[in-house]
């Protein structure tokens, strides 16, 4: 498991499809894409949505800062022509929005005890 901070650049549409071993059988996936900047320049990383966080895509918007937790997924593929090729995903499994900060104000619930009552005031206590 990995975390990362970035800001939503992009939320793409969710996208149905056939399965590949069953064509009975249907599966979707969303992906959004995330700036991060690790260093010197900024990346856009692809993370594709797990299912059961899929419906809080419609939530999330652009330009919103978030951190993702996600896994590191790899596979291998052989083509009709032969050829093994590698697949890596990063599966985004949790997403937190990032709060805005309200600054806090000070408030004053009346005045000091030694404006209301004196300064050599008694405490009944």
């Amino acid at each position: 498991m990995s975390k990362v901070t970035g800001v939503i650049k992009r939320v793409n549409p969710a996208d149905t499809r056939q399965s590949p071993t069953d064509p009975s059988k249907n599966f979707t996936t969303q992906t959004i894409v995330v700036t991060i900047e690790p260093g010197q320049y900024q990346q856009d990383i692809q993370f594709e949505l797990m299912p059961k966080i899929q419906s809080i895509a419609d939530s999330l918007r652009e330009g919103e800062e978030v951190e993702i937790s996600y896994n590191l997924r790899g596979r291998d593929y052989t083509g009709r022509d032969g050829l093994t090729k590698n697949y890596t995903t990063l599966s985004a499994w949790r997403i937190d929005c990032a709060k805005a900060q309200q600054p806090q104000e000070s408030v004053q619930h009346g005045a000091p005890f030694d404006e209301q009552f004196g300064a050599d005031a008694d405490l009944p206590f």
